[in-house]
């Protein structure tokens, strides 16, 4: 084992806290270090590694295990507003895993709010889990399933990984919670590189999931939905076309604090 330094932001959007780890990490170093900083006391659900990037994209960010991360994307684009000096309103291109093109995220520095551009589902079908038919709504980068009106257990997950892994390549699989009565989603996200599974205190990618279901009977227009979860609100919006998802994007708060060094034990490389 040896003692490595960090440098590293703190990201809280709706209390899904992520880590931005600063320093060039090699890829087959990114999962231990992830785990070593999920398990530090600051409560860090997810981590995300900012790496060299060229085109348009003012920045490039590479999740824990290579998955899409929406929450981690609208807090990337509001850290490179301010690392800008930009005040109030910007547009900002990010690049992120999961995700094959540039998404524009809407910042308002004054505010420390973000709403990203979203991808949008590739496919969306049901698997059959427990007597009960749940939707599930696949991104790249990242799969849902949405379970309505149970109690979030260990053998919903483990079922669920068994399901779609006889059809599906999944670098995370997100079970979401969602209590139809109580309109209250409780997102359960597994990441498959780093074997870490956590409740988490909220989900953008999971939020688009759920508005994508919930608008299935609007033909066009679009659907507006503010999902409660453990650490607060996010706002999904969904925009079809003659039934056809043309848009979709997340929103809300971000507080981003300043960057900090960590020291993180590890173990040594082969």
């Amino acid at each position: 084992m040896k003692q490595t330094a960090y440098t590293i932001v703190l990201a809280d959007p709706a209390h899904n806290r992520t880590a931005f780890v600063l320093d060039n990490v090699a890829a087959t170093q990114r999962p231990a270090v992830a785990r070593a900083l999920m398990a530090r006391p600051e409560g860090i659900e997810q981590v995300g590694f900012v790496c060299p990037y060229e085109g348009p994209a003012w920045g490039r960010l590479e999740m824990m295990g290579g998955e899409f991360c929406g929450n981690a994307a609208r807090s990337f684009g509001l850290y490179l507003a301010q690392q800008r000096g930009l005040a109030g309103p910007a547009e900002v291109p990010v690049e992120i895993s999961g995700c094959p093109h540039v998404l524009n995220v809407r910042v308002d520095t004054t505010a420390s709010t973000a709403r990203a551009e979203m991808p949008l589902p590739i496919e969306v079908l049901s698997v059959r889990l427990q007597e009960q038919d749940c939707p599930v709504i696949r991104f790249d980068g990242i799969t849902h399933i949405i379970i309505p009106d149970q109690v979030p257990q260990e053998d919903w997950m483990h079922q669920a990984q068994q399901a779609l892994s006889k059809r599906f390549d999944c670098d995370a699989l997100g079970l979401l919670f969602w209590d139809t009565q109580q309109r209250f989603l409780t997102p359960v996200v597994t990441v498959r590189k780093t074997g870490t599974t956590v409740r988490e205190s909220s989900c953008g990618s999971g939020c688009v999931a759920l508005a994508v279901y919930l608008s299935q009977t609007c033909q066009n227009g679009a659907g507006t939905y503010v999902i409660e979860q453990p650490g607060g609100r996010i706002s999904a919006q969904v925009i079809r076309q003659e039934g056809h998802i043309v848009q979709a994007s997340i929103g809300g708060a971000v507080e981003i604090q300043p960057a900090r060094t960590v020291q993180l034990t590890l173990p040594l490389a082969d």
